[in-house]
């Protein structure tokens, strides 16, 4: 004979978490003493803002303060870029910072037979107003993380144009 447990004891998917049973003021006393103990940067504080993620260095669609953009340094006559690459996106563009040293660039072209590295040298030197042939790659050939030579522009004008 098959044994069946009361009906008490037997929850539905549905119930299993929930709070259904707890009084609505209860539940919004949970919810307000849980957004107390989030930080700052994760809360959105006003409808429309946008709130930053504070482990990847993501913004969220918030433009990044030059100040704050990493990867960019003097190098020579010109700038050096570090970027950490993204391939196969739906659009190119600069995401923003990436950690404390690098910029995270989300490129359309697939990594296959140098056509991401031919997309990224495209990008910058309309980005950044230079011919391509000012433009160097080196180092990131085959890999997510590339450092690009940038001949004739300093690196407050291409943090300023990368914005």
């Amino acid at each position: 004979m098959s044994r069946k447990s009361p009906k008490s004891e037997v929850r539905s998917p549905k119930s299993f978490g929930s709070r259904a049973d707890e009084p609505s003021a209860l539940r919004q006393q949970a919810d307000n003493s849980k957004k107390a103990d989030e930080p700052s940067a994760l809360r959105h504080s006003a409808v429309g803002e946008r709130a930053s993620c504070p482990f990847m260095g993501r913004t969220g669609g918030t433009p990044v303060p030059q100040a704050a953009l990493p990867g960019v340094v003097a190098d020579g006559d010109g700038s050096r870029i570090t970027l950490q690459v993204v391939p196969r996106a739906s659009r190119t563009e600069v995401v923003g910072a990436y950690g404390d040293d690098a910029l995270r660039l989300r490129l359309a072209a697939p990594p296959v037979d140098g056509k991401a590295n031919r997309e990224l040298l495209r990008f910058l030197s309309e980005a950044l107003g230079v011919p391509a042939r000012s433009l160097e790659l080196v180092s990131g050939q085959t890999g997510r993380r590339k450092v690009v030579r940038v001949a004739g522009i300093t690196p407050s004008a291409a943090r300023a144009r990368l914005q």
